[in-house]
């Protein structure tokens, strides 16, 4: 059997119930006596009944299932205490049952049309409270009160049942919102000083105004304490409207039962006084709570505006502005700008930071970002703005400085401060940052002058050492004053961009012609996308010879993009492009289908051995692993065989996950295809690439196979070493950028299984490629036994 509790049968849920219970039932109890105590020196009855406030504010605060409780408890304590005092036990039962079905009538009711119950904002729950708790539930309770006292004692109905009914509805509405908003903590609150002098102001008042001065002021008096209730309800919401009820109609029912105040002086019978007591203090407690939850309304209306305008302008997790917030300050700054003073935006990222992110989570990633932050906005002046804009960077914008050579010291201090080492959880961090920094002077608008700076940041990151540099010249002055803050924004952009490019850590300043060479890359970028999309690229062959038998094995497949108007684009440029722009993924999809399905038109083996068809894929690739499914596509597409294809990663590309590139490599190579590493020996990190990562070729970088071929000596030890640890790794060796065939005898004694290069055949299009398979003998394409088009130059 099932014996686990459901989660709203919680011990601790039925524990704070019964202690609510046990805290109502000793409430009413006391003031129950001391109701009854207060009515007995002028038996003229009770201005207000407290303990049917107490008891709907238990009802409402726990949960219908523990209602038993307090039902419980009061019905004891009032039959309890009745008896006590000498009153009839069936009298004492039926006033008992009626100060149990009147509040539980009551809660049931606002239950049943309150929006949150025990809550009294926004109005409607007021009214609602009014209604149910303070008129219709005193109606039932009363008539089964007054029952009681008409059967015990012999009284009139028509005399019993309004006072039961008055007095129990004053006391739902003094006690009952005191109790309800005393856990409520509301954005009303104000500072305690107003607090104390508001409850001084209230208790003041109410000593004056319930007392006898005489019947033309008594009629006055009272209604001094309605500025006190009316700034407690507008100023503290409604905790600050029930507690001036409470002690209004405290004071009032003390005095008049006591025989002082302006109504006993009624000129009429007692219970006319008690009566206009009760109408008096229903009006004001009414209208203070209401007035009470209007106010916290609007307050909670305002708030909830101001928090999502700040939610729209501020980043959720540095409370920095964001990109919106930026935008628009930097509009009104550069919009009225201020003789002789400068602005200078300041775009900053950190080097590194997907490396932190991916090497111990984005909960570091998350708190690294926080502390940049905290010391960005420490480092700056109190005037200037700390933004962020997303991911890892950052804009520091410094108003009215006196010219922008005074944007460079801060600018260090800035840097210094990020290079600090960071401390989380019991692990200590430096990082570096690159900045751009771009000024307002004669800019068209602040996006532009972001976007420098974002390039000026790019060029520091491309350049080696840390330090500022404001290379290009003094900036000149520029016309115009007022300007749009887009074109700060692409300044900072630009300026970026040159702190990147600068090699990280250090700062840049953008000068006028920085974006020059952006803008060319931004439009060859667009022409390229465009060129791919319209199939106007292109794959170039170069053939790999076995070097022993000089039989062509392979081909590499290049692209080639012929510009209509810049001519052919260099390779490197190419892929440059393709790298900076985001679509290396798309040039290498398109080289894939386009290389494998061409090489399926190839004589599958050629001297008796398959004929090879190499594309290179990036480094970058090989993160996501993603490459895997466009290579199984184009496989599927072509229906060559996988033993064909060799996928080539250049050495010098920068694999940042090490385990994601070993566990992409390995899926490769699961799909039958051959893997090498490119460019062997240019880069800082060979060793660690060849011996984590499952390539099985080598490709000896053409820098080190063309200095070995003039005779370099530490050239050609570096090639017979790499020759060497093919070996020993029993993968096979390549060797690239072969400009002279003696040097093939040389590569031959130290090892070196396959070259290519300008000397061997030049890069051949699809029809020369053609014609050399049809001049091809049936020993395959030998470089000696056949004739070899010239191919193009590069």
């Amino acid at each position: 059997m099932n014996t686990t509790r459901p989660s709203s049968e919680r011990p601790g849920t039925v524990r704070r119930s019964a202690l609510l219970a046990l805290a109502a039932t000793a409430g009413y109890a006391a003031v129950s006596q001391y109701v009854l105590w207060l009515n007995d020196p002028v038996n003229a009855g009770a201005g207000f009944w407290p303990g049917a406030g107490i008891t709907l504010a238990a009802l409402l605060v726990i949960p219908r299932r523990h209602w038993w409780m307090v039902v419980c408890g009061v019905l004891l304590a009032e039959i309890g205490g009745d008896t006590a005092r000498g009153y009839p036990f069936a009298g004492s039962v039926l006033w008992g049952l009626a100060n149990v079905v009147e509040p539980a009538v009551g809660a049931t009711l606002i239950h049943r049309f309150s929006s949150a119950r025990g809550r009294l904002v926004p109005v409607r729950n007021v009214l609602v409270f009014v209604l149910c708790g303070a008129v219709l539930a005193p109606i039932v309770g009363g008539a089964v009160g007054s029952f009681g006292a008409v059967l015990e004692f012999g009284s009139a109905w028509s005399e019993v049942w309004p006072k039961w009914v008055a007095g129990d509805g004053l006391g739902v509405l003094v006690v009952a919102p005191a109790l309800l908003a005393w856990g409520e903590q509301r954005s009303t609150q104000r500072g305690p000083v107003e607090s104390a002098a508001v409850l001084l102001l209230l208790c003041g008042t109410s000593a004056l105004a319930f007392q006898n001065w005489g019947h033309a002021l008594d009629a006055v008096l009272p209604y001094l304490v309605l500025p006190g209730m009316v700034w407690a309800g507008i100023r503290f919401g409604v905790r600050g409207a029930a507690v001036a009820g409470l002690v209004v109609a405290q004071a009032a029912n003390l005095g008049t039962g006591l025989g002082y105040g302006p109504f006993s002086l009624a000129p009429a019978t007692d219970d006319y006084a008690i009566t206009l007591l009760q109408v008096f203090l229903a009006v004001t407690v009414t209208t203070t709570l209401i007035l009470g939850a209007l106010s916290a309304d609007l307050t909670d209306r305002h708030e909830a505006s101001r928090l999502l305008t700040h939610q729209a302008t501020h980043d959720p997790l540095t409370g920095l502005p964001n990109r919106l917030e930026l935008q628009e300050r930097l509009d009104r700054a550069v919009s009225r700008p201020r003789p002789g003073c400068s602005t200078a935006v300041m775009f900053l990222d950190l080097d590194g930071f997907k490396v932190v992110n991916d090497s111990f989570g984005h909960a570091w990633g998350d708190a690294l970002l926080v502390e940049i932050a905290t010391r960005l906005r420490d480092t700056a002046r109190p005037r200037d703005l700390v933004a962020r804009i997303g991911g890892d960077e950052f804009v520091v914008v410094a108003y009215d400085l006196a010219s922008g050579d005074d944007a460079l010291p801060m600018a260090r201090r800035l840097l210094h401060a990020v290079g600090e080492p960071v401390t989380h959880e019991g692990r200590t961090l430096v990082v570096s940052a690159s900045l751009g920094i771009a000024l307002t002077d004669g800019i068209r608008s602040a996006g532009e002058v972001l976007r420098n700076a974002d390039r000026a940041m790019y060029r520091a990151k491309g350049q080696a050492g840390v330090g500022i540099d404001s290379s290009g010249g003094a900036p000149g002055a520029r016309a115009g004053a007022g300007v749009p803050s887009r074109a700060l924004l692409a300044d900072a952009d630009h300026a970026l961009y040159a702190a990147k490019r600068a090699g990280g850590g250090r700062a840049v300043l953008w000068q006028p012609g920085h974006d020059v060479e952006e803008r060319a890359q931004d439009e060859l970028l667009g022409e390229l996308m465009e060129a791919l999309a319209g199939g106007a690229l292109t794959l170039a062959y170069q053939p790999i010879v076995d070097i022993a038998t000089l039989r062509v094995c392979g081909l590499e497949a290049l692209a080639r993009w012929q510009h209509p108007v810049r001519g052919s684009v260099p390779p490197p440029v190419l892929v440059a492009c393709a790298e900076r722009g985001g679509i290396m993924r798309s040039l290498t999809r398109w080289a894939l289908r386009a290389a494998l399905e061409g090489a399926a038109s190839w004589p599958e083996a050629h001297g008796g051995q398959p004929l090879k068809v190499a594309v290179n894929i990036s480094g970058a690739q090989l993160a996501d692993g993603l490459v895997v499914e466009d290579v199984r596509a184009a496989l599927a597409a072509s229906g060559i065989s996988p033993a064909r294809v060799v996928l080539e990663v250049a050495e010098t590309s920068r694999v940042v996950d090490l385990g994601q590139a070993q566990r992409t490599l390995t899926a490769l190579a699961g799909l039958g295809v051959g893997l090498a590493l490119d460019d062997f020996g240019a880069g800082l990190s060979s060793l660690t690439h060849v011996s984590t990562l499952p390539f099985d070729i080598l490709k000896i970088d053409r820098s080190l196979v063309a200095a070995a071929s003039v005779g370099d000596k530490r050239a050609l030890a570096c090639v017979t070493a790499v020759c060497a640890l093919a070996a020993g790794l029993e993968v096979d060796v390549v060797a690239e950028g072969v400009e002279d065939r003696t040097f093939l005898s040389t590569l031959a004694q130290v090892g070196c299984g396959c070259a290519q290069g300008f000397a061997l055949a030049r890069p051949l299009t699809p029809a020369q490629l053609g014609a050399a398979f049809a001049a091809a003998g049936p020993r395959g394409w030998l470089l000696d036994g056949a004739p070899v088009p010239r191919g193009e130059g590069a």
